[in-house]
């Protein structure tokens, strides 16, 4: 069966392991996970010594596997097999591991652990964990924006905090993809803060060392409300402090802007479109997610469409140029406020 990787850690914990586990995939921090998972809540440490066994996928076979898997565990109810770095195990092993797959002990946990590469879903032996009730298939992958932002806000409350959007949407912004470093600044933040409080933006930017005054985050508010006077006052700060204010991170912050700003504005104008008709339209902040759906509203009177494509366009060549792809000799806090000047007058 397969659960999502989470799931899967949340089931080890509760103490319900299931007999056959693969995970796999390129995401690292879950695999991790679900290894720690495994080690911590399987068997207790002094069941360890006899009962816990870690293999590599390259070191073993299948005849080894299925033997030890199907020993009784000694002075405790479950034996522990891991199976590290699975993704090395030869393909006719998979294939002699079948049978044992079909009709797995129940007094053992065997898993798979396949690093840095997506198991292959055509196979006959992912198939088994896939399709049998007894066991769990997860995929390990890069998870996306808005995925992002919901693992940090699900972590957080593990922590009894509350993330809001805003700072939810900067934290991602600022570590991008990286999970481990999300948990680890979740970690700290939650010892600097009361249990149960909510963490604003503020939060956010003291913990990774950002100026509370000037910050990227607040750049989209300016080019909405066309606050020229704290946009250029911002963007010189940031040009100025050009380490802490990378160019690849503002252009992701403001590609995320104009990116829902064109979605939104395209729905706003089919909807004008409809009520010509009498036909019923749809509520554009319903459809697409925002965090701050005030900035929107006013871009919808401030920004024309036709600007917000040139703005995109824009924002994909000083992402070019941020990565060194046509770029000239202007520095890059050079390239920063040509940037702005940019939006600001596209």
């Amino acid at each position: 069966m397969q659960v999502k990787p989470m799931e899967l850690v949340r089931e080890i914990r509760s103490g319900t392991a299931a007999p056959l586990m693969l995970a796999g995939g390129t995401e690292g921090f879950f695999l991790d996970e679900i290894e720690g998972a495994l080690l911590d809540s399987v068997l207790k440490e002094d069941e360890k010594a006899f009962n816990l066994d870690i293999v590599y996928g390259s070191e073993t076979n299948a005849v080894h596997l299925i033997a030890i898997a199907k020993s009784y565990p000694m002075m405790a109810e479950k034996r522990l097999i891991l199976v590290r770095e699975a993704q090395n195990l030869h393909a006719r092993e998979w294939e002699k591991l079948i049978p044992y797959l079909n009709a797995p002990s129940g007094s053992t946990v065997l898993a798979f652990m396949h690093r840095n590469k997506d198991p292959d879903k055509r196979k006959t032996a992912t198939k088994a964990f896939m399709g049998s009730k007894q066991a769990r298939f997860a995929e390990a992958k890069p998870m996306s924006e808005e995925g992002l932002v919901d693992f940090i806000v699900a972590k957080a409350g593990q922590h009894q905090l509350k993330f809001d959007g805003r700072a939810a949407f900067a934290l991602k912004e600022l570590l991008g993809s990286n999970l481990s470093r999300i948990v680890s600044e979740i970690e700290k933040i939650r010892l600097s803060v009361p249990a149960g409080a909510e963490i604003k933006l503020e939060k956010v930017i003291d913990q990774v060392g950002l100026s509370r005054e000037f910050n990227m985050f607040d750049v989209p508010a300016y080019l909405a409300h066309k606050n020229e006077v704290r946009l250029l006052r911002t963007t010189m700060y940031m040009a100025r402090n050009a380490n802490k204010y990378p160019l690849p991170v503002l252009v992701g912050v403001l590609y995320n802007f104009y990116s829902k700003l064109l979605a939104i504005q395209s729905i706003y104008f089919e909807n004008q479109r409809l009520q010509k008709q009498g036909k019923p339209g749809r509520d554009p902040f319903r459809v697409i997610r925002v965090y701050d759906p005030g900035n929107y509203q006013a871009a919808l009177k401030t920004i024309p469409m036709d600007k917000t494509a040139r703005s995109l366009q824009i924002l994909r060549d000083y992402d070019h140029k941020s990565k060194g792809i046509d770029r000239s000799a202007a520095p890059e806090d050079a390239l920063m406020k040509e940037l702005m000047l940019k939006l600001l007058y596209p």
